[in-house]
């Protein structure tokens, strides 16, 4: 939508700078979620025979995702996002076995030596190395697995800054996915009375009470920028009218202003580029590119029309600006605001041309015969008479 605002011609020449550099401030919004308690797959370590070990360190297979929401970038300038996860971890030893009916050193060992990992786009929190053992002996070898297992706990609770090279995953309408790993190793040991032996490991994420267990994002962000030519409403287009000159008359000045309406938590914006419609050079301005207007600022312009050439002058002056936001920030804009200026130049009315002195000199000689003829008829009528 077109919405232009005209300046007629007022002569004023001063330029100013109104806006003072400073960094804006980011608003805040938080994005977070709980999980239910969720366990990786089995790491298995098995022998086939007595007074034997076996490690295996093949990862347990990854539990599902937690998926927090992204930042959605229609509501502003995403600067910053720091990722916290606060829930606790467990490292699980289970184990089962054959063994000989009677003798000694009937027995199987487990040991599951994991460390559990909760990872973002460029974020990754680990646990302490948890160790559990357990340990079966004659009959007992033989029940399942759940009835023989040893439980190690701990904590993940930390938090972090993105990196800004990761910062556009955390920008959109999805979600931002929280994988949730364990590494380490799971060792089975038989005893000479053993026959075979299994040892299986698995990593546990979170409590029983799912409110305990917390993945959250705060997203730092700016307000877009909002470049006018009113510093009170949205005006993309300025009309300049020089109105109607003399050619030859002298230049002509106008004031303009340049307004970033918004506030501290607003972007600043930058003027890139400027570009003219016909580079009619009677038209000159003091506005030039700038980096870093800030919310609430303005700068001041002037525009000058040098009225020499005869008939309707006018230019298009297209300025194309963007948000100004720290080195890394995701979702600025781009704008577009014109400047259209008009100025008629009218010539001067011709000069009537003045005698030459001769000229002159010849006529008073030619009026005066003129008289002396008019004379000598009254005369002579006088003596007929």
């Amino acid at each position: 939508m077109k919405t232009s605002f005209t300046l007629a011609a007022a002569l004023v020449a001063t330029v100013s700078i109104n806006a003072i550099a400073m960094a804006a401030t980011p608003l805040q919004s938080t994005a977070s979620t709980t999980a239910a308690r969720t366990s990786t797959g089995m790491q298995v370590a098995t022998v086939s025979s007595g007074s034997a070990t076996a490690t295996t360190t093949t990862a347990p297979t990854n539990a599902s995702s937690v998926n927090v929401a992204q930042f959605d970038t229609a509501n502003g300038i995403l600067t910053g996002a720091n990722v916290a996860v606060k829930t606790s971890v467990r490292s699980v030893a289970q184990v089962t076995g054959a063994v000989n009916g009677s003798g000694s050193n009937r027995t199987v060992s487990s040991q599951a030596a994991l460390t559990g990992t909760i990872a973002a786009a460029g974020v990754s929190f680990s646990s302490s190395a948890l160790t559990a053992s357990i340990t079966c002996s004659g009959s007992n070898c033989s029940q399942s697995a759940s009835n023989q297992t040893d439980t190690t706990s701990g904590t993940i609770d930390r938090n972090a800054a993105v990196p800004l090279a990761n910062l556009a995953s955390y920008a959109g309408t999805g979600s931002v996915a929280f994988t949730r790993s364990a590494t380490g190793s799971t060792k089975v040991t038989t005893g000479s009375g053993a026959r075979s032996g299994e040892a299986d490991g698995l990593f546990t994420f979170g409590s029983s009470t799912q409110s305990n267990n917390t993945y959250s994002i705060v997203y730092d962000y700016l307000n877009f920028a909002n470049p006018s030519f009113d510093g009170t409403s949205n005006i993309n287009y300025l009309d300049l009218d020089f109105g109607t000159l003399l050619a030859g008359s002298g230049p002509v000045t106008l004031n303009f202003s340049l307004f970033n309406i918004g506030d501290t938590n607003s972007a600043g914006v930058n003027l890139d580029t400027m570009v003219r419609s016909t580079n009619n050079t009677d038209f000159t301005t003091t506005l030039a590119n700038f980096t870093d207007l800030v919310g609430g600022a303005s700068s001041n312009f002037t525009m000058t029309f040098l009225p020499t050439a005869i008939g309707l002058n006018s230019e298009t002056f297209t300025l194309d600006l963007s948000d100004y936001a720290p080195t890394g920030s995701v979702g600025t804009k781009t704008y577009q605001l014109k400047i259209n200026t008009l100025g008629s130049v009218y010539a001067p009315p011709p000069v009537e041309s003045v005698p030459e002195p001769q000229v002159w000199a010849m006529l008073i000689v030619g009026f005066g015969l003129t008289g002396l003829g008019q004379r000598r008829r009254r005369a002579r009528m006088a003596v007929a008479a």
